[in-house]
């Protein structure tokens, strides 16, 4: 996303565009703020974005009064309404640089019921419990089935784990969570 406004240097930021849990799935808590809630993926609702901490601290100078700031990011007003901790990487780069900016995805309604929509990325995270090799039997039952309910979409279309498996590198904000729930 582009990056403007409000004295800063125009610069394209990496981003990621992600649906509503996203933040939750990974148990990940801000360090400033909050993260997206229910109301932020609905048609109408105000922008919204949080910001990853290298962000902050390098074009903000860490200033904790960027939370309810409004940034113009391609162009349109966001609020920041959340700063990531330091720590949060998911290892998922898909360029030279790993995300620092986080928006809400509001799906439309043709993409809910898109079939070909094979583009998606998606994030989670194991049941404790559950092995990878679990985990990945599940998801090859569940392409499986695809297929057969769905050949001209599904047809040799596989659910495959990313090479940058969070199996080691878990949200470390999420880590620290759970060690203070034992």
């Amino acid at each position: 996303m582009d990056l403007t406004g409000d004295g800063l240097r125009p610069q394209v930021i990496f981003s990621s565009l992600v649906t509503e849990g996203f933040f939750d799935a990974l148990g990940v808590r801000p360090v400033r703020g909050r993260l997206f809630e229910p109301t932020d993926f609905r048609q109408g609702a105000g922008k919204v974005a949080v910001v990853g901490h290298g962000l902050w601290r390098r074009q903000f100078g860490g200033d904790t009064a960027i939370v309810g700031r409004s940034l113009l990011l391609d162009g349109e007003p966001h609020v920041v309404v959340g700063i990531l901790p330091a720590d949060f990487d998911l290892g998922l780069m898909y360029s030279v640089r790993e995300r620092e900016l986080w928006v809400p995805r509001l799906l439309q309604g043709w993409e809910r019921g898109a079939r070909s929509s094979a583009w998606w990325a998606v994030v989670g995270r194991l049941k404790p419990g559950v092995s990878l090799a679990q985990a990945q039997a599940d998801m090859d039952r569940v392409a499986a089935n695809l297929e057969v309910e769905y050949p001209a979409t599904n047809e040799g279309i596989g659910i495959t784990r990313s090479a940058h498996c969070l199996r080691q590198r878990r949200a470390p904000a999420a880590r620290t969570r759970h060690r203070a729930s034992r």
